[in-house]
């Protein structure tokens, strides 16, 4: 993984801006005039030929003038004069720079990729810090060091414990400013553009291990960088330090978009959310939800648990919030019996329960009883999160309740949260009010539940820690002895490795396979049979009917030597009329086992992450109902357990109408060394297919009773998802 010291360009003391301009608004004047605006301490360098200052500071004509070598320069030229400008900075010895011209990759020209090569080859090769090109560059907000090439920040600005990357500047500043609305402070700001430097993974690598940071929000188009990106995750999750990433490009518009937008390389949406979920990544649909879990994650810490209680104006509100937080996987238990006593006897029109409807009694009386009741509520060790609603009201009506809110919230120890609907003029009392009494208050509550939602998973995970599968890998004998023969496939031709063959090479990674025979004559198919046991299974073994189903090369049940015979020469038969010049590579004779549930097990080679390890509810139905889920690995037995309970049949797994639970442990010893065989070999194959996984009477035993590999063309490109 790349270790770009990227203090410089966060922590500078000296800021050089190379194409400085007297032009207000233009990109080379708005990184001075916000230099100056945001009152940066350090020194500042304007280099221009035509001006003597910009923005009153002394400008001069290159930076190889300057009395003192700045640690960052912005590079605000025509995209064909940045890479003499990086020349001459690397002859200064300025580390850090920020490239703020299009013109480059993004423009998928010969030209503009011509010149981000040359220019990613200048950065390389002297290890900067190049922030872009095609961004708006940096801010380091809580120290001034705010070089951003934009004028759109808000008037009031607050510093904090949040860093946000973007890839793209519109965004980013979507989520600033509404992260200011809202109350939320942000340290750090980084567009990251182009990545023809410093790429997201560097920028969540640098705060993760940054103390001054509580939490990563990040918006990303597609993901360049895969293997690295996960390196970094896999550090954040390692320190307990959260990371909320919104993506964009999820459906098949958005994919070209996000191609037009950032020439970036967009893997499958099912792969990618399994992947942000293994690695404890929140994920979330919306700038506010991002900035909501940003401004939980900052003011509470991580969530001790997933219960809320949820107090709402009015029965019908109550019933919304509801479902509105149960359908976000929420807990929302009812008061204890003690609380809705002490809450009765302030408020007799009411039966409080979760979520709380106070009714109205207590606004002719005053705030008073209604805050009480909220104290009460709140205090109820039944919750560990306290989200309070607020409609649209006037007048008197809106100042009784939000102000009841506010104290409320002000007063408990719990993490805390208004869910507002704001209606303009209606509600600007209850918004100034929240945000200037420092209330993390979000319009959109669905945003909020949320972010909620994604707060409380985080801190599930921590609590809950790794556990790793006691499955041994594979003697490297087997490992060297396996890759052999599929690279001798390979080389010549092969396209695929047939069921016993696939089946053998998995046994040596330890996974359960029953016992079989391939045979080639009818005698030797009884005699198979016999030496097994009855009943057993005669299928074709030939690369020309690869998938059995509706050829009548599958035979069930066999129980006898004349049953077997039999069947060996209609499989035989059936076959060589289903395919003119059919390769015969034999039949296999196998032991049936008894099924109490088939379940789908395979490999997939992502185009971003490699090999991808899925699993699904199996047999004929594996396509049609389309259930199945993916984890990158190495994986562990909990990794297989959040798999399982993330099928939409996964209570198949759990038990169900009487069967027996499916024994997770027994799943992890196909999916632990699958995923293993799957990384070892992925040089070589394409795809694995497991499909049935028999689930034996018991649900303790597992059997792989079908397997195929697709093999990579001789000539094909690894694809393993490490960064180009």
């Amino acid at each position: 993984m790349s270790k770009l010291n990227l203090e410089p360009l966060f922590h500078p003391k000296a800021i050089a801006v190379i194409g400085a301009s007297t032009t207000i608004g233009r990109f080379s004047n708005t990184p001075l005039a916000n230099l100056r605006r945001f009152g940066f301490g350090g020194s500042v360098y304007p280099i221009s030929t035509r001006a003597e200052k910009v923005e009153g500071w002394k400008a001069f004509p290159s930076v190889l003038d300057l009395p003192e070598t700045p640690d960052h320069a912005v590079i605000a030229l025509r995209s064909e004069l940045v890479p003499g400008a990086l020349k001459d900075c690397v002859q200064r010895g300025i580390p850090a720079m920020t490239v703020v011209a299009s013109g480059f990759g993004e423009t998928g020209t010969p030209e503009g990729e011509r010149l981000q090569e040359e220019i990613r080859s200048i950065a390389a090769a002297n290890s900067l810090a190049l922030c872009g090109p095609n961004t708006l560059g940096v801010a380091n907000f809580n120290e001034g060091s705010v070089s951003i090439a934009t004028t759109n920040l808000p008037e009031v600005m607050k510093g904090g414990d949040v860093a946000i990357i973007s890839q793209s500047g519109g965004c980013g500043f979507t989520i600033l400013n509404r992260a200011w609305y809202a109350g939320v402070g942000v340290g750090y700001l980084a567009v990251a553009g182009n990545e023809t430097g410093i790429t997201i993974p560097d920028y969540i690598d640098h705060f993760v291990r940054d103390p001054a940071v509580k939490v990563i929000l990040c918006y990303f188009e597609a993901m360049r960088h895969p293997a690295q990106f996960l390196e970094s995750a896999a550090l954040a999750r390692s320190l307990g330090k959260p990371i909320v990433v919104m993506r964009a490009g999820v459906t098949e518009v958005g994919l070209r978009a996000a191609a037009a937008h950032t020439g970036a390389l967009a893997g499958g949406n099912k792969v990618m959310d399994a992947v942000l979920q293994q690695y404890g990544i929140v994920q979330v649909n919306s700038f506010d939800a991002l900035v909501t879990a940003g401004g939980m994650f900052s003011r509470f810490g991580v969530a001790k648990g997933r219960r809320v209680g949820v107090y709402a104006q009015g029965g019908g509100m109550a019933v919304v919030m509801a479902d509105k937080f149960t359908a976000a996987g929420l807990e929302l238990p009812p008061p204890a019996e003690t609380t809705r006593q002490q809450i009765h006897a302030l408020l007799s029109d009411t039966s409080p329960g979760n979520p709380f409807d106070s009714g109205g009694q207590f606004l002719s009386t005053g705030h008073d009883l209604l805050v009480q009741a909220l104290d009460l509520f709140a205090a109820d060790d039944n919750y560990d999160v306290i989200a309070y609603s607020a409609f649209p009201s006037t007048g008197e009506r809106e100042r009784t309740y939000c102000d009841s809110i506010a104290t409320a919230a002000e007063r408990t120890s719990k993490p805390s949260l208004v869910l507002q609907y704001r209606a303009g003029s209606m509600t600007r009392y209850s918004e100034e009010m929240f945000r200037s009494r420092g209330i993390l208050a979000v319009d959109h509550p669905e945003a909020a539940i949320e972010a909620i939602s994604g707060w409380a998973e985080f801190g599930e995970q921590v609590r809950q820690g790794g556990r790793t599968a006691t499955v041994p890998a594979a003697p490297k004998a087997a490992r060297d002895g396996i890759r052999q023969r599929l690279t001798e496939m390979r080389r010549q031709g092969g396209k695929v490795v047939l069921e016993h063959d696939a089946k053998q090479m998995l046994a040596a990674y330890g996974l359960p396979v029953p016992r079989e025979r391939v045979v080639h004559t009818a005698a030797e198919a009884a005699r198979a049979a016999a030496e097994i046991g009855y009943p057993v299974v005669a299928k074709l073994l030939s690369p020309d009917l690869t998938h059995r189903a509706g050829t009548r090369t599958i035979e069930l049940g066999l129980s006898s030597q004349a049953a077997v015979s039999r069947a060996f020469r209609s499989i035989l038969n059936n076959a060589k009329r289903s395919v003119r010049g059919l390769r015969f590579e034999g039949i296999l004779i196998q032991e049936q086992a008894q099924s109490e549930l088939e379940l789908f097990a395979g490999v997939q080679v992502d185009p971003l992450f490699g090999p991808t390890v899925m699993l699904g509810i199996g047999g004929i139905f594996v396509e049609a109902v389309n259930d199945v889920v993916f984890r990158v690995p190495p994986l562990d037995i909990g990794m297989v357990n959040a798999m399982a309970a993330e099928l939409k049949g996964g209570r198949l797994l759990d038990g169900y109408r009487g069967t027996p639970a499916v024994d997770r442990r027994a799943l992890a010893e196909i999916l632990v060394p699958l995923g293993t065989f799957a990384q070892d070999m992925r040089d070589h194959i394409d795809a694995i297919d497991l499909n049935p996984l028999i689930v034996q009477p018991g649900g303790k035993a597992i059997s792989i009773v079908d397997a195929l590999f697709v093999l990579r063309p001789a000539a094909a490109p690894i694809s393993t998802g490490k960064s180009s």
